[in-house]
């Protein structure tokens, strides 16, 4: 959300002639397994209907070109990578794109990436595998006041239990989902028990539906996530899951290795990859 309202607020400075940089924004789940800037561009122009694709990769390399990488934590590796066992070697894989982005992007220019920074480990490894250096500015997006919350709700039409947690993510969400109004919050209002469990179906069909090909059902992915919640329960050493951890639950449910789609949706959970 606040990564879309800048972009507005670029394209209408852009339009007025208060700007001569044009801001392009690419939603990195439709460009998954793209390597080069230039066929993301490409592909990205050819979709909204730009007629002259080339002609912003031209402007992009001159400089004149604001570029807005949204859901860096949407990417999975591409098939090669298909049989790295290490977690953190697979994200390098899958966010090859942005880190293309950010070497290529003249130093002129502006370029803007957003995801969820529980993707990666640590701050250190988000900035190996991006491919930013120390220069950049880094934001973090903290909890709601309740003024926010209070903003944000009658923007969207949507009320929320006093139970569930206030992080700008997850009402952003849950409010696009449409969990948050009519009957569907009507099930959140519930004890918090009830209501998590609640939370927790309307997610899952969501994000089943939300991946083409993954084949299997939203409770097959909850009880998938109730696997992971038991055996990070069990760790000792409060680090939480391994990567073989995640693929012996992932098999445990589903009784096979994961495909690509179903990559893509075990990355699509915080700190998630199952390869």
């Amino acid at each position: 959300m606040t990564l879309r309202d800048i972009y507005f607020r670029a394209r209408d400075r852009f339009s007025s002639g208060h700007s001569i940089c044009c801001p392009v924004y690419l939603n990195l789940r439709e460009h998954i397994a793209q390597t080069q800037p230039d066929e993301a561009l490409y592909r990205h122009a050819e979709k909204i209907g730009f007629p002259e694709p080339y002609s912003i990769i031209a402007a992009w390399r001159a400089g004149f070109v604001i570029v807005f990488l949204d859901g860096f934590d949407e990417l999975t590796p591409p098939q090669f990578a298909s049989s790295v066992i290490n977690l953190r070697q697979a994200r390098r894989f899958a966010v090859e794109l942005v880190r293309r982005f950010i070497e290529q992007t003249p130093s002129s220019a502006s370029i803007i990436v957003a995801g969820r920074e529980s993707y990666f480990d640590s701050r250190d490894e988000a900035r190996s595998a991006l491919g930013y250096n120390n220069d950049c500015q880094v934001f973090d997006l903290t909890g709601f006041t309740d003024h926010d919350i209070a903003r944000f709700l009658k923007a969207k039409d949507a009320q929320i239990p006093s139970w569930l947690p206030t992080r700008p993510l997850l009402l952003g969400y849950l409010a696009n989902a449409g969990l948050l109004r009519g009957e569907q919050a009507q099930n959140l209002s519930l004890d918090p028990a009830s209501g998590w469990d609640q939370m927790l179906q309307r997610v899952c069909e969501r994000e089943v539906s939300q991946v083409w090909g993954v084949g299997f059902e939203p409770n097959d992915l909850r009880f998938f996530i109730e696997g992971l919640a038991t055996q990070a329960r069990k760790a000792s050493d409060g680090l939480g899951l391994e990567d073989r951890d995640l693929r012996n639950v992932f098999r445990g449910v589903f009784g096979r290795d994961t495909d690509e789609p179903a990559r893509l949706l075990t990355m699509r959970l915080p700190g998630g990859c199952v390869t």
